[in-house]
C-alpha cells in the first residue's frame, strides 16, 4: 500500500520590476514579478492568461482621479503595450 504523504508547495524565486501597462481605458503603473533570468515582456508570452502586480496605481485614460490597489491581475487581451520603468529589478528591502 502506498504511502501518502501531504502536498507540499514549491516557491519560485522572483523578482519584482516596475513597469507601465496601457490598456484601451487605463495607464496602470505596478510591479510584476518575474523569475530571475527573465525579462518583464516574457510575461507577456507565457500560458498565463493573466498579468498579476502589486502596488498598482490606475489612471483612468479620459483624465480623472487615479486610484491605488494592492494587487491586481490583469488579462493579457487589455494589454496594448508593457514598459519597465527602471531598469533591471527593484532592489529588495532585507
Amino acid at each position: 500500500m502506498p504511502v501518502l504523504t501531504p502536498l507540499t508547495s514549491r516557491v519560485i524565486d522572483k523578482q519584482p520590476f516596475r513597469v507601465e501597462i496601457l490598456t484601451p481605458d487605463w495607464r496602470i503603473e505596478a510591479d510584476i514579478h518575474i523569475m530571475i533570468n527573465h525579462r518583464p515582456s516574457d510575461v507577456l508570452n507565457d500560458q498565463s492568461r493573466f498579468v498579476p502586480m502589486t502596488k498598482a496605481t490606475l489612471t483612468p485614460r479620459g483624465g480623472g482621479e487615479a486610484t491605488e490597489i494592492k494587487f491586481l491581475a490583469l488579462n493579457k487581451d487589455a494589454i496594448l503595450y508593457l514598459r519597465e520603468l527602471a531598469e533591471g529589478a527593484i532592489p529588495s528591502k532585507k
